[in-house]
């Protein structure tokens, strides 16, 4: 009988302590289960109870309920909220490789690519860009590395980008930043440092006033099917043709015509202690761990390469102290 109350008692206790943590906000201890279970109770952004999940700030909280997810990652990381951070990604990740395409139209943007927008779950709209043979701008596996480089480092410029098949055809799927704009809106608008440092890296030929964006302050990269590339002719091309528009006194892409480069202008690429910092720390390994699945060995030779070159000519200036490394 003794036994038995015992028993009793202990269920009870127990229940009352599950009843007590129900009401709390549990401690998140595997973001992959939150994402199964949001996906499984929740159809809506603004029905999922976030703050249930793990804390979060007024800033990025309207963006979850918005299903602004990208915008809500990034601004969970300037948080410091790292258990956010990657619920969000993995989310979104989910969303973006697996989620339902409830429909799909052209963007009526031409190009190589002839991008198509794709609607997703919770609100998310995907830019998918078909993967092409003739057009050298047309490099999906670009668009792809750009992105894991951008997040390798911890850049925040370009929104996620996946690889993705709609309707048996391969190709990129990139996250479209929704209340954005082009730069050229933006008055006395410079490139940031972090940027130049991007397109120096990735090799980015042609960052023009179309593939640079701005939303509520944050520059966001797009369109990097002419960067990573080996033989980069059409590229080439277009840095020439600046620079004999730049000769005469025309401003055809005001943006992707301010040629910077370390040479000339290494004081321009002195950009963030800590992004600095975390590519000075970079190791080949890491590097390949990141880009080998989408890159050949010599395009990751080459960006680690540039890497080192870069950061040493920072130390020769004087701009960067690495014995002084946060």
């Amino acid at each position: 009988m003794r036994k038995l109350i015992f028993l009793l008692l202990l269920c009870f206790s127990q229940y009352s302590i599950a009843q007590q943590v129900d009401r709390r906000k549990p401690f998140i201890v595997n973001p992959k289960s939150v994402v199964k279970d949001i996906l499984k109770r929740y159809k809506f952004p603004e029905e999922i109870p976030w703050n249930q999940y793990f804390d979060v700030g007024s800033k990025s909280e309207g963006l979850l309920y918005d299903g602004l997810f990208q915008e809500a990652e990034w601004t969970l990381a300037e948080e410091g909220n790292q258990i956010g951070v990657e619920t969000v990604h993995i989310l979104l990740e989910e969303i973006m490789r697996k989620g339902e395409v409830l429909q799909l139209k052209d963007l009526g943007m031409g190009g190589a690519t002839k991008p198509k927008a794709a609607t997703l779950p919770y609100g998310v709209i995907g830019v998918f860009k078909e993967k092409k043979y003739l057009h050298p701008s047309a490099n999906y596996r670009s668009e792809i590395a750009a992105y894991e480089f951008d997040q390798l480092l911890g850049f925040h410029l370009v929104p996620m980008t996946v690889k993705r098949k709609i309707k048996k055809r391969k190709g990129s799927m990139q996250y479209f930043v929704k209340n954005s704009n082009s730069v050229v809106k933006i008055t006395d608008y410079e490139r940031s440092k972090n940027l130049n440092v991007f397109d120096y890296l990735i090799s980015n030929k042609d960052r023009n006033e179309g593939n640079l964006l701005i939303a509520n302050g944050r520059e966001i990269a797009i369109d990097h099917g002419l960067a990573l590339r080996g033989a980069n002719l059409l590229g080439r091309y277009l840095k020439f043709t600046d620079r004999v528009a730049n000769s005469i006194g025309l401003s055809t892409h005001p943006i992707r015509q301010v040629i910077v480069h370390p040479k000339t202008h290494i004081e321009e690429f002195q950009a963030d202690r800590n992004l600095l910092d975390r590519l000075d720390q970079l190791t080949l390994k890491e590097l390949k761990a990141a880009l080998d699945p989408i890159l050949d060995e010599k395009k990751i030779y080459r960006i680690y390469d540039k890497k080192n070159r870069l950061m040493n000519q920072l130390i020769a200036e004087n701009l960067y102290d690495r014995e002084n490394m946060e």
